[in-house]
């Protein structure tokens, strides 16, 4: 295996890591995140009117590129897991992960574009504001619980799940790090069944998604290490070469 693909695989999982866990800092503090992904349109709208110049930013590069990056983990990823050995698992990890960046990214949009559009017609035109509401809460419902979340909460489960039983049976990584996927895959099955009522759901949603990106992160350092511990140990040509 070429040590430039766990170099990269590395870089993508912790950037995915650092981008998610950093743009929720800032959607914390700027909007209220996650309490207000709940809240009436009304308010959301508002709020989002006010913070019109930072918001979508933080959603479009922090969470979305952590999709994009997601993707690309993934699909070197595989790369590793086939060279040690694993045709059962990872093409399956691979595909699932790789949809679900897909997903994340063009849930996300949503916050981008459209949504901030809607908050702004909303200011400049009171009298439409109901119709813009109703708008704003069936593509949010589509887009973004459908597709951000239930969808992408499914097909990220799915791949954590393949990823932890790939690397506890194959041991391209350490087994804390399969013990992690596997756990934070359970956490994501749970909390994408929150649109059936399940108790807790949400508060599991908030959770899974932190231990989903803290399972890339991690991963991302151990394939760092590999990459680096490599190099550490290859030996030196000028000595194993003959006198």
């Amino acid at each position: 295996m070429n040590r430039k693909t766990y170099g990269t695989a590395g870089i993508a999982g912790i950037s995915a890591g650092i981008a998610a866990f950093g743009a929720m800092a800032l959607l914390r503090t700027l909007f209220g995140y996650p309490d207000i992904i709940r809240a009436d349109a009304a308010v959301i709208l508002h709020t989002l009117a006010e913070r019109i110049h930072s918001v979508p930013l933080v959603y479009y590069f922090g969470i979305g590129m952590s999709g994009v990056l997601m993707g690309a983990f993934y699909i070197h990823l595989y790369s590793i897991a086939r060279s040690a050995g694993d045709g059962e698992f990872a093409p399956y990890g691979c595909f699932c992960g790789a949809t679900a960046g897909t997903l994340l990214f063009v849930g996300i949009l949503r916050y981008a574009f459209l949504f901030p559009l809607l908050a702004l017609r909303r200011e400049m035109n009171p009298g439409d504001a109901a119709l813009i509401e109703h708008i704003f809460y069936a593509m949010n419902m589509y887009v973004g619980n459908s597709v951000a979340e239930h969808a992408q909460f499914v097909f990220s489960g799915l791949a954590l799940f393949m990823t932890g039983r790939s690397i506890l049976r194959y041991r391209y990584l350490s087994p804390a790090n399969g013990y992690l996927a596997l756990f934070s895959s359970l956490l994501l099955f749970y909390g994408s069944a929150e649109p059936f009522g399940l108790p807790f759901a949400f508060a599991v949603n908030r959770i899974a998604s932190a231990f989903m990106m803290l399972s890339l992160l991690f991963m991302g350092v151990s394939l760092l290490r590999r990459r680096f511990a490599a190099d550490t140990i290859r030996p030196d040509s000028s000595d194993a070469s003959p006198a």
